[in-house]
């Protein structure tokens, strides 16, 4: 639970700030111990807390990759000439343009100020610091090196933010073509089609099947466009719900993993993020079994991070990572057996960052190759669908003119 307090020091100075204890009395405890007057404590509801508020706010507030990234090197900037830490989110607090990080800035500082180490401080805001920096960061604190990790934190929000943007970029353009596609093709079923084929209607002409069956399915679309569009809605809300559930995703990501040619690239994108960050954890110290715990909660697809929990048992067990990994069929065997080689020369962090390097390049080809087969297929399906309605349409037309032979 988090707690919100206001306190003063020794001197009498007035301080505030925020900490995630197991109840109310704990916290009492803590600041007791460092020997503060208590002047407020109350819990943050999630409904009320202006912290979490601060987060759902609109997007102008959120925190944004960019920001994160510059953060992360403007901190390790000003920790590399001395300045002390609660100095450096002080300036923080007072020059970030993101707002949320702003406010997150403060509340790191005031946390500080009441004896938290930085990535206990950090670890309050988990809705803007992933758990992977967070032990990054902790493991640069025990071992001395907290600039230099904190500038590899920096790099690697950077090197996500073009992976995450260039698969974005592309399926944005299927996305669009997809639901102009479907609007036109329901427009013209609907409204177009009915109304130029009433002109046959009247003069009794008979239709062929396909320009009937077609009329049909308008028809049927223009009177009951308002329930299809209501049950198109709740089928919408009913799938992002259960996606939302364990089990909805974990199906969801097995299906996603199946498909041609997208599973090709969800799985690259997953090794380069995994083989990366895993390699990060271990350069900064971090134990690999306490990496692997890091990891299962932050890989993006479900069967995926279900396998690492699986390695990670396997682990704990006293088993290799190369073996454990290769039985979940999901790593190809250029991954597991150069973290094998890498396990056994003593060599793993290097290994990992050759991977990291080398399924980052795959995923930029295979992306663009799925475009590059993506873009005309679904030019192709929409002038064949499209070009199949005017056909219905012109069909009455020919046999019209055929029967009066003209």
């Amino acid at each position: 639970m988090l707690y919100s307090y206001q306190v003063r020091d020794k001197l009498g100075n007035k301080m505030e700030g925020y900490l995630e204890a197991e109840n109310h009395q704990a916290v009492i405890n803590y600041l007791l111990q460092k020997h503060f007057f208590i002047l407020d404590l109350h819990e943050e509801k999630l409904n009320s807390s202006i912290w979490f508020k601060s987060v759902a706010k609109s997007s102008s507030n959120k925190v944004k990759i960019r920001d994160l990234s510059s953060f992360m090197r403007q901190l390790a900037t000003m920790l590399s000439t001395g300045l002390p830490m609660i100095k450096c989110f002080e300036v923080l607090a007072a020059q970030t343009s993101n707002i949320q990080l702003r406010k997150t800035a403060a509340k790191i500082e005031a946390s500080l100020k009441t004896g938290l180490s930085l990535h206990e401080a950090m670890a309050i805001h988990d809705k803007v610091f992933s758990p992977i920096f967070i032990s990054m960061i902790r493991a640069g604190e025990l071992g001395g090196s907290l600039t230099a990790i904190l500038l590899r934190i920096a790099e690697q929000v950077e090197r996500e933010n073009q992976i995450n943007n260039k698969v974005k970029s592309a399926s944005v353009y299927p996305t669009i073509i997809t639901i102009v596609a479907i609007v036109v093709i329901v427009f013209i079923l609907a409204f177009i089609l009915p109304s130029f084929m009433k002109s046959f209607s009247v003069s009794g002409t008979e239709l062929p099947f396909f320009t009937a069956l077609l009329l049909g399915v308008g028809n049927f679309i223009k009177d009951n466009l308002a329930l299809l569009l209501f049950i198109t809605g709740g089928l919408i809300i009913g799938f992002v719900t259960w996606g939302k559930t364990s089990s909805g995703r974990l199906s969801i990501d097995r299906v996603y993993l199946q498909l041609p040619w997208v599973g090709n690239v969800i799985k690259k994108v997953e090794v380069a993020r995994f083989t990366r960050l895993l390699g990060l954890l271990i350069s900064s110290g971090v134990p690999i079994l306490a990496a692997f715990q890091v990891l299962e909660g932050v890989v993006g697809n479900q069967v995926i991070a279900s396998a690492i929990k699986e390695v990670s048992e396997r682990i704990k067990e006293g088993h290799s990572i190369a073996g454990p990994l290769n039985k979940t069929g999901l790593f190809e065997p250029m991954v597991t057996q150069m973290i094998s080689i890498g396990e056994e020369t003593g060599t793993l962090e290097s290994m990992l960052g050759r991977l990291a390097s080398f399924y980052e390049t795959e995923v930029n080809y295979a992306v663009d190759s799925l475009m590059s087969v993506i873009e005309p297929l679904l030019i192709i399906i929409v002038a064949l669908v499209i070009g199949a309605i005017i056909i219905a349409i012109y069909l009455p037309v020919f046999n019209l003119v055929t029967t009066m032979g003209i």
